[in-house]
């Protein structure tokens, strides 16, 4: 690498980053998608995304609960593990469907994960 040149590792497109700020430092990286995801014993279980795609460690969770009733609610619940580790999330009544994403600290969000009961 040259001085006053970033390498690709930093500048991964003509315009830095996937949002094109043209700045440098800027976090535009999402979290990854919650893996295995599961419903064990009352809670959805997964394995936990990272705050940049898979490394590192998410801000938060997003967990949106649709019961059987239809009504829908949802969670912010703060992530207590790095990538890779198990993520536990109490289930609610009467709970159906659960989607779940990861949110990082500079509120970039992943992708939903979808749980059917």
């Amino acid at each position: 690498m040259r001085p006053g040149r970033a390498s690709a590792s930093e500048w991964w497109g003509s315009r830095h980053d996937e949002h094109n700020t043209g700045q440098y430092g800027v976090d535009t990286r999402s979290p990854g998608v919650a893996r295995n995801a599961r419903i064990e014993k009352g809670e959805l279980r997964f394995k936990a995304p990272g705050d940049d795609w898979y490394g590192g460690r998410a801000d938060r969770y997003t967990v949106r609960f649709t019961r059987a009733n239809g009504k829908v609610d949802t969670r912010v619940i703060d992530a207590d593990g790095r990538a890779g580790s198990v993520q536990r999330v109490d289930l609610l009544p009467n709970t159906r469907t659960i989607r779940v994403r990861a949110v990082d600290e500079a509120g970039n969000v992943g992708g939903w994960k979808l749980v059917r009961r």
